[in-house]
């Protein structure tokens, strides 16, 4: 990717530089509404994701995700650990709409190779989900406004857990994301993200 964008003029960079930022994929912050205090089958958090891309460094930004654990509890060694409605939610600000038009922007899309779920007191502790986690082309709308994207397009059931072997709290957080971005003109920008800080997205129990 660093090879490319290299020899590309300055315009195209700005082109792209306006995508990271317009997007808000550029931060991918996946953020969630704040859980009920004591909640065990649905426990969702705020969470922010510090994206790197190597056109304007590193950025912060929002977003939503919903998942929910299958059961409120799981017996130890349980093979039926699964999240509903797995689905991440990213509104784009209009500000950031208007800035990327300016470039000659009116669509972007986006495909999810790495969405990193890390679990405790479950087997695989580290799972990259992003299988088919696309951003579907979206129009930039003019006069520019807030837009939200949702990937993957419709809720999913994300199975392949097992429960640990003792009783104790099965907890859900964030993990490493990492996304390419494109345009209408033809831009392309990969971006890797980390979570700052590691947040909470669901819990359970194994009893």
């Amino acid at each position: 990717m660093g090879p490319r964008m290299a020899g590309r003029p300055r315009a195209a960079v700005s082109r792209v530089s306006a995508i990271v930022a317009a997007c808000g994929l550029a931060g991918l912050l996946l953020a969630t509404g704040a859980a009920p205090a004591g909640a065990s089958a649905e426990s969702v958090s705020a969470a922010k994701y510090s994206c790197t891309n190597p056109v304007n460094g590193t950025q912060i930004f929002t977003a939503a995700i919903n998942a929910i654990p299958s059961a409120t509890s799981y017996k130890p060694g349980a093979t039926t650990v699964s999240l509903t409605g797995f689905q991440v939610s990213l509104t784009i600000p209009a500000s950031l709409i208007s800035l990327a038009e300016t470039f000659g922007v009116s669509s972007v899309t986006g495909q999810v190779t790495t969405f990193d779920l890390a679990g405790t007191n479950v087997t695989p502790t580290l799972r990259n989900v992003a299988k088919g986690f696309t951003v579907p082309s979206t129009k930039l709308p003019k006069p520019a406004k807030a837009i939200t994207v949702k990937f993957p397009t419709a809720p999913v059931t994300i199975k392949g857990w097992k429960a640990g072997t003792k009783a104790g709290t099965m907890t859900f957080r964030t993990g490493a994301v990492v996304l390419s971005i494109g345009d209408n003109i033809g831009d392309l920008l990969t971006v890797t993200c980390a979570p700052s800080p590691v947040a909470t997205i669901a819990t359970s129990k194994v009893l």
